[in-house]
């Protein structure tokens, strides 16, 4: 096995990269302390206006408060999920300096059932890795998305705040400055919004990064495991355990189904010669036509599937015999480039059958 120290080295320098977190300046964050105050002073101004016309402009401004609380909770709980993260990152960082042998509880010579179960362990944390490279790819255009929406709210702010000041008339500058308030309590939000959207790309890149460290460990340890398998002669008769009982079993069934198809020809025979012999066929004589048919194709395709089953049956012992072949040494390289090309065509083949099969269900 390879010498897994460059890998660890490079997978402590990632860490060290999304440790770090996001690095934008950040405006003074949000106090929901202060912003509840000023949710409750408005909300007494404005049930104080008994008898008066309510403040559409107040109303809108307790609106987008109301607004920013809610996402103040949600950045709230992505700040303390990086406490889960670094507590996360730091026992990763002590499995990657464990090596392979702290993840596998058992000593040596291991069981294939452990080599399998590891590389299915494989196949799902590598299914994993491409759910999380998307999720990584949409926070990182949720981000850039926050970012316009920011810079589009501080451009609305500063044009309503140069119309604020150009109004003279008394009427029309309060109008002025009730949309000035609004729009600041927009780039509020907006401001928010990109710094949630920088956590979530963060929390995003570090769950990857542990995710893809996982993944690494998981596949050093079946290289560990593979090479101290127990290839006894007993493992032979262990990847073979079964087969014969199954093929006997599968014998045995294809013999009575063919008994069964014999019986269900010879009635759909005499109930044919019995139409035969009258005048006029009765609608009783139709429905018993047409069960028997039905009986004698279901049989007809229960042994036929008998077949196929048995025909798989012998494949499946084939490959376990050449697995054993190969996990012993005792194959060669062409052999196995041979073996792979038969895998591809019988792997198609399984993959016509399905759709043949699904076709006949549909």
């Amino acid at each position: 096995m390879l010498d897994a120290t460059p890998t660890k080295l490079l997978l402590a320098a990632a860490l060290a990269v999304v440790l770090a977190g996001p690095s934008a300046a950040e405006d003074p964050p949000e106090d929901r302390q202060q912003l509840a105050a000023e949710i409750a002073a408005l909300r007494e101004q404005l049930n104080g206006t008994v008898g008066e016309p309510r403040d559409p402009a107040g109303s809108a401004e307790l609106g987008l408060l109301e607004r920013l609380d809610s996402l103040l909770v949600r950045k709230q709980a992505l700040i303390d999920d990086q406490a889960r993260l670094t507590r996360a990152e730091a026992a990763m960082q002590t499995k990657l300096s464990a090596g392979p042998a702290s993840d596998v509880s058992d000593t040596p010579p291991y069981p294939v059932a452990l080599l399998d179960l590891l590389g299915d362990a494989v196949d799902a944390l590598a299914q994993r890795s491409e759910v999380l490279a998307r999720a990584e790819e949409a926070a990182t255009d949720a981000l850039e998305q926050a970012r316009r929406g920011r810079e589009g709210a501080e451009r609305e702010r500063r044009r309503v705040l140069e119309e604020a000041d150009r109004r003279e008339d008394p009427i029309e500058r309060a109008r002025a400055t009730a949309a000035l308030r609004v729009a600041e309590i927009e780039l509020r939000i907006a401001r928010t919004r990109e710094r949630i959207a920088e956590l979530e790309l963060d929390g995003a890149r570090r769950d990857r990064a542990l995710h893809e460290s996982n993944l690494s460990i998981t596949r050093a340890a079946l290289e560990f495991v593979e090479e101290r398998l127990d290839l006894t002669p007993e493992l032979r008769e262990q990847l073979l355990l079964g087969l014969t009982e199954r093929e006997l079993n599968l014998r045995s069934e294809r013999e009575r189904t063919t008994q069964d198809l014999e019986r269900a020809q010879a009635r759909r025979l005499a109930a044919e010669q019995r139409r035969d012999r009258v005048e006029q066929v009765t609608p009783v004589m139709l429905a018993e036509a047409d069960a028997l048919a039905a009986q004698h194709e279901t049989l007809q395709l229960e042994l036929a599937t008998l077949g196929r089953q048995e025909e798989r049956l012998e494949r499946v012992r084939e490959l376990r015999e050449r697995r054993y072949r190969a996990l012993a040494g005792e194959a060669t390289r062409p052999e196995m480039r041979g073996w792979e090309g038969e895998l591809r065509g019988f792997v198609a083949e399984l993959d016509r059958r399905r759709q043949v099969e699904e076709g006949r269900i549909a």
